[in-house]
């Protein structure tokens, strides 16, 4: 699914939206903006009507030193890495849609911080969730209904009509003042 914009450029003079002006205008960087059509309001200032998603897939890797918090049980079990995983992606409100299980040697350091020439089995673990994309409004930018949406192309195309219909009510009546 995605979400629904609407939006104005921005005055390239001051970073604003600009609701009230043609000129000066420049594209608001928007991460995933995809514009679908380009528009005029009842005042001829240029608007669009774009998509975002709702959601975006981040992948992080959980490690050891992260799970490992979740070792063991109330009763003093130790837990499958797995469970422990899953007690860290709960912990830290996250849905995985999908895991890759990583295993990798790790050194083990001497107390004074230098390598001591062991190392030691760990499993880490890649993540896939979806993250909600949050966008923020304010005067210039919008999220919309579909039915606002629809309103909006709709509005737009009834205006444009009209203004053709004006053009040809000019010339009908000068073609009918040439006549009389």
């Amino acid at each position: 699914m995605t979400q629904l914009l609407k939006h104005y450029y921005l005055n390239r003079d001051n970073g604003k939206w600009a609701t009230d002006t043609r000129f000066g205008l420049m594209m608001p960087k928007i991460e995933h903006l995809d514009v679908q059509y380009r528009l005029e309001d009842e005042n001829n200032i240029p608007f669009m009507l774009s998509h975002v998603p709702e959601n975006l897939e981040k992948q992080i890797r959980v490690t050891y030193l992260e799970y490992g918090q979740y070792a063991t049980d109330e009763e003093d079990n130790e837990l499958p890495l797995e469970n422990q995983l899953e007690l860290w992606l709960n912990a830290n409100n996250i849905v995985g849609i999908e895991t890759t299980r990583i295993e990798y040697d790790e050194n083990i350091l001497e107390p004074t911080g230098v390598p001591s020439g062991e190392t030691r089995e760990r499993v880490a673990f890649d993540v896939k969730y979806n993250e909600p994309y949050v966008v923020t409004e304010s005067v210039g930018l919008t999220t919309l209904s579909q039915a606002q949406w629809d309103s909006e192309i709709s509005t737009y195309d009834t205006r444009q009509q009209n203004s053709r219909y004006d053009i040809l009510r000019v010339n009908r009546d000068k073609m009918l003042e040439s006549t009389d």
